[in-house]
C-alpha cells in the first residue's frame, strides 16, 4: 500500500509578513487621513466668506451686480448656490436662479484645459452647461417659461415656453470660433398690445423654431419660422456677438402674414412700417442692439 504525503505549504518568512502588515497599516492610515480631511473640509468649509468673495468677483463690472442667498458644499463635491440674482444694465428684469450647482469635469482636470459643469434650476426648467478654461461652451436649456418686458419700462411683455435651446461656441468669441444655435419654442406670445392701440391684448405666434450657426462673432440665423399662431412668420438675418451681450447687434428681416383672426387694428399699425405685398405679407426689419432693438 502506497501512502501519499501532502507537502506542507511553506510559511511566509517573517520579513514578508512584516512588509505586508506595514503596507496594510500604511494604506489604512492614508484612508483615515483622507477621511479626516474630507470631514474637516465639509465641517469647516468657509461658505460665507467664499460667497462674499464670489459676489465681489462676479460684480467687478459696475453694470452687473450678483447676489446669492447661500452657498454650500454638496456631496459628491460640488458648490451649490441658492436664490442667485443677476442685475445688469440693459436687462428689463433681474435674472433669478433658484439653485446653481457647479462641479469640476473630473477627467478634464488631468488635461491642460480643465472645465466645469453647471446646472441651474430656473424659470420652471433647467439649464446645463459645460465650460472649459479656454472658453469652450456647450449649453442646453429645457422646459423654461419666461415672461419679460420687451424693453426696460415697456408695457408689452414677451411670454415664451421653451422646449429646448442648445448652444455651442466659445466666450469670449475668437475669429476662429464655430458657433451653433438651435431653439424650439413651444409657445411665443406678446401681451399688453392694448397699450399700442390693438383691440386684442395678446398676439399669439404659436410654436417658433430657430436655426443658426457661424464663425467668429457673426452668427447667421438661417431659419426663423412659426406654426399655429395668429400670423405666419418667416425670417433670417445676422447677430453680431460682442461683450457685454446686451450690446450685440441684431439685423433680422421678417415676413409677417396675418391670418384670418389677426387683430385688424394691429394690421393697420403694421401698414405704418411696411406695405403688404400681393400675398398680404408685411416685410419688416429688426435692427439695433439686443438691449435696444427697433422695428423698421
Amino acid at each position: 500500500m502506497t501512502f501519499f504525503r501532502f507537502r506542507r505549504q511553506k510559511q511566509q518568512p517573517d520579513s514578508s509578513r512584516r512588509s505586508t502588515s506595514n503596507l496594510r497599516l500604511l494604506l489604512s492610515g492614508f484612508a483615515v487621513l483622507l477621511a479626516c480631511f474630507v470631514l474637516g473640509l465639509y465641517l469647516f468649509f468657509p461658505a460665507d466668506a467664499l460667497r462674499q468673495r464670489l459676489e465681489q468677483e462676479l460684480s467687478t463690472d459696475p453694470q452687473v451686480q450678483v447676489a446669492m442667498d447661500s452657498l454650500k458644499l454638496a456631496f459628491p463635491p460640488a458648490l451649490v448656490a441658492t436664490d442667485l440674482r443677476v442685475s445688469a444694465a440693459g436687462l428689463p428684469r433681474d435674472v433669478v436662479i433658484e439653485t446653481l450647482q457647479v462641479k469640476p469635469l473630473w477627467l478634464s482636470l488631468l488635461s491642460g484645459n480643465p472645465g466645469l459643469k453647471l446646472r441651474a434650476h430656473m424659470y420652471e426648467g433647467q439649464v446645463e452647461a459645460r465650460v472649459k478654461k479656454r472658453g469652450e461652451i456647450e449649453a442646453l436649456a429645457e422646459s423654461l417659461r419666461l415672461e419679460q418686458p420687451v424693453a426696460p419700462g415697456s408695457s408689452i411683455q414677451v411670454a415664451v415656453a421653451v422646449d429646448e435651446i442648445s448652444f455651442t461656441g466659445t466666450w469670449p468669441i475668437r475669429p476662429d470660433t464655430e458657433t451653433a444655435l438651435n431653439a424650439r419654442l413651444r409657445e411665443f406670445s406678446l401681451t399688453g398690445m392694448n397699450a399700442i392701440g390693438a383691440q386684442s391684448d395678446t398676439l399669439q405666434l404659436g410654436a417658433v423654431s430657430i436655426q443658426g450657426g457661424g464663425k467668429g462673432p457673426s452668427l447667421r440665423l438661417e431659419k426663423i419660422e412659426n406654426s399655429g399662431g395668429d400670423a405666419a412668420l418667416t425670417g433670417s438675418g445676422t447677430l453680431l456677438l460682442t461683450q457685454p451681450a446686451g450690446r450685440s447687434r441684431v439685423n433680422l428681416t421678417f415676413g409677417l402674414t396675418p391670418g384670418a383672426g389677426f387683430d385688424p387694428a394691429l394690421r393697420d399699425m403694421l401698414g405704418l412700417f411696411a406695405k403688404a405685398d400681393s400675398s398680404g405679407t408685411f416685410n419688416l426689419r429688426l435692427m439695433g442692439t439686443l438691449s435696444n432693438a427697433q422695428l423698421r
